[in-house]
């Protein structure tokens, strides 16, 4: 038989208490990264790492001396309306601002050199964006799902980017410009692209409010999703000169019938597709070879002519 004698714990006498952490902690001293009212930077404050998502107030002042906005750094902050950006930032990157419900307007000073892409994805109440001449470079679907964006301003005298009546061009070379975005707020119900336009961009038009849409045949390509879910497009005329149509670019539009002209010799995947009251395609090109994968979703579709000859598929 033994006993079991309990002592309570008592800390080493010779071991001094611990006070918390010492003043001069890694946190407090961290060569990478600081705070600024809650705010995170990086790089000795020269990029604005990520603004806190519950943040409450509504306008916010980037400081003189940021020089990137990094990615995602203010993603799905919707109590911000107000963003002022100093000259200072030359680089915004990707989805810096996306999902910034609130904010209606956006200056994007002279200073800035290029915009990210998705930089302003889904924020949904943008309605103006102005460009100042120093922006020489602005990522894909930089305004994608920007439901209510209505006119961008580009100042006249960037050399890159150019906008008519708020649709926003690219100076691609001698040969032509580039229409990449038309906002998706337009009110109008009829466009004519314009005739120096030589390429209409990725998702140039989508979602957009359009009725009737004109492309001359100074267009070499209508480049994927140019048109996907324009569900109000009623009508589509498509030049002779057009040479390609990519992936998906109609897709979803509302139009019943489209004639495709002799010029086109390419057709990507399901550029026709998902068009619900498609029922008759017309190509001029007596050569071309049908592929129904242009077509997937378009369930309603009856007839297809190639030089007037009537298809069966």
């Amino acid at each position: 038989m033994f006993t079991v004698i309990y002592r309570p714990f008592q800390r080493d006498a010779g071991r001094p208490r611990r006070q918390g952490r010492p003043q001069n902690h890694p946190y407090k001293n961290n060569p990478k990264y600081k705070s600024v009212d809650g705010v995170l930077f990086y790089e000795n404050g020269e990029t604005l790492q990520r603004y806190p998502i519950n943040k409450s107030e509504t306008s916010y002042n980037i400081p003189d001396g940021v020089k990137s906005i990094g990615e995602r750094a203010f993603e799905g902050c919707e109590n911000i309306e107000n963003i002022i950006i100093p000259s200072s930032v030359a680089n915004i990157e990707d989805y810096a601002f996306s999902y910034c419900n609130a904010i209606e307007s956006i200056n994007i000073p002279h200073g800035t050199l290029s915009l990210g892409r998705y930089v302003f994805n889904n924020c949904s109440n943008l309605k103006t964006v102005n460009i100042s001449d120093s922006v020489t470079s602005i990522g894909t679907h930089a305004f994608e799902d920007c439901w209510g964006l209505m006119n961008i301003d580009v100042d006249k005298k960037n050399h890159s980017y150019q906008s008519e009546n708020g649709v926003l061009f690219y100076f691609a070379d001698k040969n032509g410009k580039i229409l990449i975005y038309y906002p998706a707020g337009k009110t109008e119900k009829s466009y004519k692209i314009p005739d120096d336009v030589s390429e209409v961009g990725d998702s140039a038009f989508k979602s957009s409010n359009l009725l009737e849409v004109y492309v001359p045949g100074q267009v070499n390509s209508i480049g994927p999703k140019a048109f996907i879910f324009c569900n109000n497009l009623k009508t589509v005329t498509i030049s002779e000169g057009v040479n390609s149509i990519e992936n998906y670019a109609f897709w979803g539009c509302g139009f019943d019938s489209v004639e495709v002209p002799e010029t086109v010799n390419s057709i990507g995947k399901s550029a026709f597709g998902g068009c619900e009251n498609l029922k008759v395609v017309y190509f001029e090109n007596k050569d071309i070879e049908i592929d129904l994968d242009w077509f997937k979703g378009s369930d309603n579709l009856t007839s297809i002519f190639v030089a007037n000859q009537k298809q069966d598929f």
